[in-house]
């Protein structure tokens, strides 16, 4: 019962790949991931997608992953993979869209 889901997996792996990214290895993406408003120069089609893989610092990553892994390995379990996919994403389109 204790076992990390496949998707949560993924997800920790996505964000986690990205952040260090971002933070070491390519500060560019600092630019392109980020979600700017639609008419600000530097908006991009795929950040509505991206931005919900930056993250602002340390501290920021751990506690969401941390919530990640403990809410949605539950939610996950109970819904299914697919479902839970896709409210990971629909909460990321919302957060972006009343942001």
């Amino acid at each position: 019962m204790n076992q990390i889901t496949p998707v949560v997996k993924q997800l920790l792996i996505v964000n986690v790949i990205i952040f260090l990214a971002a933070y070491f290895f390519v500060p560019i993406l600092n630019v392109y991931f980020p979600l700017y408003y639609f008419e600000n120069p530097n908006f991009k089609i795929w950040q509505p997608i991206t931005h919900m893989f930056m993250h602002g610092g340390f501290e920021h990553i751990i506690f969401n992953m941390f919530a990640l892994w403990m809410f949605g390995c539950v939610v996950e379990r109970v819904w299914g993979p697919k479902k839970f996919l896709f409210y990971y994403i629909a909460c990321g389109l919302g957060a972006g869209l009343f942001q």
